[in-house]
């Protein structure tokens, strides 16, 4: 059984900030907000909390954050029907919510960071991610004219057959919960793959180019699950989230995602399957015949993702390092206290 599931709701994109965090309540009675700014602080609370209640048996998603690497946002307990959250990652108050100040916890007074200073850094480095994607629409159109669709969705209409020929259809209405498994924070590009697709026996590494229909290819599997009735993990692409870079059904056993650079991966001792739309629908030789414009719109492309990610960085001297200025005991005795009255 899986005991720990690692994602993030929110993320700095070509789109801008992102948040999914209310897309991942659904089906959730209960949240608890720990009301405070100090995101690593918070992540100690967040930790104690997810190693207690895997030891009872309980599957934890764990929410990062996006201050540090290591930093988390919160926990869902679903089995609980309770989400415990650092009110920064709440796009909007929830009314309903019952909130700790940590505040009253406090061992000294903390001064609160620059959120001018960071929201100017912020919208430079969207600037730059934004100039990106536009470099990259360039390149998909490379491959897009050299593509055949007529290929490409039969390849997508056997492999859901394949997919679902055993599957029960279920007559409820399916979630989808939307997420992201990895972001850009002032610490480099970060992901969870390794730890999502560890539990599935079914596996299936997504290969190709830039504009090859991987993300159509995921669209068109979550729309089949979905008529199944079969919830489902979307997880969005954290550079363009209008694209789809992994699908989950824990049902079903299988993850399917986008396996190219930055979060490429390869199966393990021949478990997993690579399905590769460059090599199945892409004309023979289209990245030898167009080498010099790839090779131009590439490096547009990931020039301005290097700004922004070195933008993006300058956040570290805005955000606070890690530390623990609080009594986590006494917030943990609270905290146990009223998850035991939910």
């Amino acid at each position: 059984m899986v005991k720990r599931i690692p994602y993030y709701v929110s993320g700095h994109t070509a789109e801008g900030y992102v948040n999914y965090l209310f897309e991942n309540l659904q089906g959730i009675q209960h949240v608890i907000v720990l009301q405070h700014e100090n995101e690593p602080a918070l992540t100690v609370v967040f930790q104690h909390v997810a190693e207690a209640y895997e030891k009872k048996g309980e599957t934890v998603e764990v929410i990062s954050g996006l201050e540090h690497e290591d930093t988390l946002a919160g926990v869902i307990l679903r089995g609980l029907n309770t989400a415990i959250l650092a009110s920064s990652v709440l796009p909007t108050s929830i009314s309903s919510a019952t909130v700790i100040d940590i505040e009253n916890y406090m061992m000294e007074a903390e001064k609160a960071h620059n959120r001018d200073q960071e929201k100017e850094i912020l919208d430079t480095v969207y600037a730059f991610f934004k100039k990106g994607l536009e470099y990259h629409d360039e390149l998909e159109q490379i491959f897009i004219q050299e593509m055949d669709f007529t290929r490409a969705d039969e390849i997508t209409k056997d492999f859901i057959q394949k997919l679902l020929h055993d599957a029960d259809k279920k007559n409820r209405q399916p979630i989808v919960y939307e997420r992201l498994f990895g972001t850009n924070t002032p610490d480099g590009k970060v992901n969870h793959v390794s730890a999502l697709i560890a539990p599935f026996q079914n596996v299936y590494y997504v290969k190709g180019r830039a504009g090859t229909g991987k993300s159509v290819f995921m669209k068109k599997i979550l729309n089949a699950c979905k008529s199944y009735g079969y919830d489902i993990e979307m997880y969005r692409c954290s550079f363009d989230p209008s694209s789809v870079d992994m699908i989950i059904v824990r049902d079903l056993d299988f993850c399917v995602f986008d396996s190219t650079p930055p979060h490429e991966f390869f199966p393990d001792s021949g478990q997993g399957e690579v399905i590769d739309f460059y090599e199945l629908t892409v004309t023979q030789g289209t990245d030898e015949k167009y080498q010099k414009e790839i090779a131009y719109w590439t490096e547009k492309y990931q020039s301005e993702m290097k700004k922004g990610m070195q933008e993006l960085k300058a956040l570290k001297h805005v955000y606070r390092e890690p530390s623990v200025n609080f009594h986590v005991e006494s917030v943990l005795d609270t905290l146990y206290d009223k998850l035991d009255k939910t």
